[in-house]
């Protein structure tokens, strides 16, 4: 699935050593900034500068469920492994997790960042990493509510990704740096950091 600024989402299904266009998903109404896949690959969320979150059922490539949201509140999303939530960044520095069924705001979570540019969910679900355009990147345990900011980046934080085993996380930034946290590590600095 990709998304782009001309408002198009696009799904996509690699046959034979390449990508083939299964076609076009239609709803929203300005240019796509944010998308996740969950990990069946069925379901997707995507959000747009129209201030739209949109649910998709990508095995039938239809929309499930639209919600209205604040345009600065819905520039990243990221839906959690089981399904129930999509966590939204904020330009207040905060993170909305959102119910998929509900539709409703159920939960606020402030992070010292600014603007929270990239979000992703631990394999487990038990933890949530947000990225800020200050650089920096905080890691948020959903289970005890404790936040731990981490030694980030110098320029806004663009993207993060957990190892599948969760002990590991990835981020890059506009400092043209790749950084590797120990997620569980006592010191909030990278193992590995290179540009």
């Amino acid at each position: 699935m990709t998304g782009s600024l001309d408002n198009g989402l696009k799904l996509w299904k690699w046959v034979d050593d390449r990508l083939e266009l299964i076609g076009p998903l239609e709803g929203h109404r300005l240019g796509v900034i944010s998308l996740d896949i969950d990990s069946s690959g069925k379901m997707a969320v995507s959000s747009s500068l129209d201030s739209q979150i949109l649910i998709w059922d990508l095995e039938n490539r239809r929309l499930l469920k639209t919600y209205e949201g604040d345009p600065a509140d819905t520039w990243t999303v990221a839906l959690s492994p089981d399904s129930r939530f999509i966590a939204t960044g904020s330009h207040a520095g905060c993170v909305n997790m959102i119910g998929v069924d509900s539709g409703n705001k159920e939960s606020v979570i402030q992070l010292d960042g600014k603007f929270v540019y990239s979000l992703a969910y631990s394999p487990d679900g038990t933890k949530l990493a947000a990225g800020a355009i200050n650089g920096i990147v905080s890691i948020c345990d959903l289970q005890t509510g404790t936040i731990r900011p981490l030694d980030g980046h110098a320029m806004p934080v663009r993207s993060l990704a957990f190892s599948p085993d969760g002990r590991l996380l990835a981020s890059t930034s506009d400092d043209k740096q790749i950084k590797v946290f120990d997620v569980f590590g006592v010191l909030g600095t990278a193992l590995v950091e290179r540009s």
